[in-house]
């Protein structure tokens, strides 16, 4: 990502407009995540999204909301379905999706259907990988299998890795694993 000025390289400004552009939501109601021309240059056939926790919810939530941008997707402990992952996780989460949303997705559907992963996911195209654990309380697998289902229904390829550990893997060898499958993966698609 840089300007788009002959010579200049990659530059923090190229980034930062670039960032501008997405955040401000110039284009739809969901942000931008690409610059207009004249701005940043970037190479549309090499966008990559990646992103844990948070990150790999709005990982789940992008490859369905922007579904032509991105060549490859890893998603890493996310939630792709809120509703399911409400109620699977724990109560303090429970919790702050109420205080967030303003209620439970039963009495709040549209709040909850906005923002979730799931209701994009027929629209999803670029290839995903997921890493998730098997004993997450914050991102249970009752929250992301809906989802790989739903865009493998779609003849997209997920790749689903569950590791035994929770929220985030504490094994030294675990994470050096996981981003070697992160390398690996999104090596498959240059």
């Amino acid at each position: 990502l840089g300007r788009d000025r002959p010579g200049r390289g990659h530059r923090l400004d190229g980034l930062c407009a670039a960032l501008d552009q997405w955040l401000a939501g110039a284009g739809s109601g969901h942000g931008d995540p690409v610059a207009p021309p004249g701005r940043c240059v970037v190479d549309p056939g090499r966008v990559y999204w990646s992103g844990w926790s948070w990150g790999g919810c709005l990982a789940c939530f992008n490859a369905g909301v922007h579904p032509g941008r991105w060549r490859a997707i890893f998603a890493g402990i996310p939630s792709g379905d809120f509703v399911a992952a409400h109620h699977a996780c724990a109560p303090e989460l429970q919790a702050w999706d109420h205080a967030v949303y303003g209620g439970s997705p039963e009495e709040v559907p549209d709040a909850y259907r906005r923002s979730d992963p799931m209701t994009y996911a027929s629209a999803v195209v670029a290839p995903v990988l997921v890493i998730a654990g098997e004993n997450d309380p914050r991102c249970p697998l009752e929250g992301i299998i809906p989802w790989v289902d739903a865009v493998r229904a779609q003849g997209v390829d997920v790749d689903l890795q569950i590791y035994p550990e929770g929220h985030h893997a504490n094994a030294v060898n675990e994470r050096v694993h996981h981003m070697q499958l992160i390398l690996d993966f999104f090596a498959r698609y240059p």
